[in-house]
């Protein structure tokens, strides 16, 4: 069983840390909400798009009296606010934001009215959106992919710091694949029901924890020995192929450019992936001519974890649109 509640713990710590990293990140949908007129009116007001068309903006669930206007300018300019009217299609009240290059941002604000009555659904803090470039799935994937097995073999590798591994027997198969069939059934079971766009915050943490269950019995049943240094060597591995090689390619993709950290810029998302990278050679160094170097593949995997639960796209990549020509003016006087 020593086996099964390591794994189980290095899949719920990655996952949690994952869900947490999407969900508090400056790209995630922002959660709106106003009032007017004594109707609650709630939307999910988008923070990132791709730049191959407009972006529309949709609001659902309004009373057909209730219109509005959309008003948008280029963030951190001085360009005058653009207003575009809503209109309502399909029932729902909509407008679009106007593509931009790569990295360029957009701030803007959803208004609603009725009659002489009026209500900010951000309040009084405009919402930016950033434009990107379409990653083609053949980076994208294989990224995403990588950097959670490098996430989860780094935890895997903190965890199994604490013992030995000869004391961890190997769970038994039979019940590692019920407990994997149970567990992935009950998390899709709950996304069938509930709905990913329903489960927000503490609610879709807990959604870990069955995914953790059956997760973690598969591997702990299968012949993966606990051995932090084993694990240690592939994190750095992975860490350098998911990282350094096809995160600069998603980078390039999205936003032009392949490196944009340190010592060329200061994006967010660069610079701790290289700080992780540092810690996991540092530990690789610790552990040379057979030195177990706990402590310090303990210190690795923290640092990695700590690096990585920092908002994804802080401080990232952001077009100056003082290179560019003003926009003409459109929309609404």
């Amino acid at each position: 069983m020593k086996r099964f509640f390591l794994w189980f713990l290095a899949v719920l710590i990655t996952l949690g840390a994952a869900v947490y990293q999407r969900l508090t990140g400056p790209t995630y949908p922002y959660r709106a909400q106003a009032t007017i007129d004594g109707q609650d009116v709630t939307a999910r007001l988008l923070r990132s798009a791709e730049n191959v068309t407009d972006c529309e903006i949709k609001i659902r669930g309004l009373a057909s009296e209730i219109g509005g206007y959309l008003e948008y300018m280029r963030y951190k300019t001085q360009d005058p606010w653009t207003r575009v009217p809503l209109e309502r299609k399909q029932g729902a009240l909509s407008a679009g934001l106007p593509k931009q290059p790569a990295a360029g941002k957009l701030a803007y604000k959803v208004v609603l009215v009725k009659g002489d009555k009026e209500a900010v659904l951000s309040g009084d803090k405009p919402i930016v959106i950033r434009f990107k470039g379409v990653v083609p799935p053949w980076v994208l994937i294989p990224h995403v992919i990588v950097m959670f097995l490098a996430m989860l073999l780094s935890t895997a590798a903190g965890l199994a710091a604490f013992g030995k591994a000869p004391l961890w027997p190997k769970f038994n198969l039979l019940p590692g694949v019920a407990l994997f069939v149970a567990g992935i059934g009950a998390a899709y079971a709950i996304f069938k029901i509930v709905g990913i766009p329903k489960i927000m915050g503490t609610n879709l943490l807990w959604l870990c924890i069955p995914v953790a269950i059956g997760v973690g019995a598969l591997l702990a049943a299968l012949p993966l020995k606990p051995d932090h240094r084993l694990f240690a060597k592939w994190t750095a591995v992975l860490l350098f192929l998911g990282g350094l090689i096809l995160g600069p390619l998603v980078q390039k993709f999205s936003f032009g450019v392949l490196w944009s950290g340190v010592p060329l810029g200061f994006d967010l998302t660069d610079n701790k992936t290289l700080i992780a990278m540092v810690g996991w050679l540092i530990a690789l160094f610790m552990m040379r001519k057979g030195k177990q170097a706990r402590v310090w593949v303990v210190a690795a995997a923290v640092l990695l974890m700590a690096v990585y639960s920092i908002p994804h796209s802080v401080l990232g990549s952001e077009l100056d649109y003082s290179k560019l020509t003003p926009p003409a003016k459109t929309g609404l006087p």
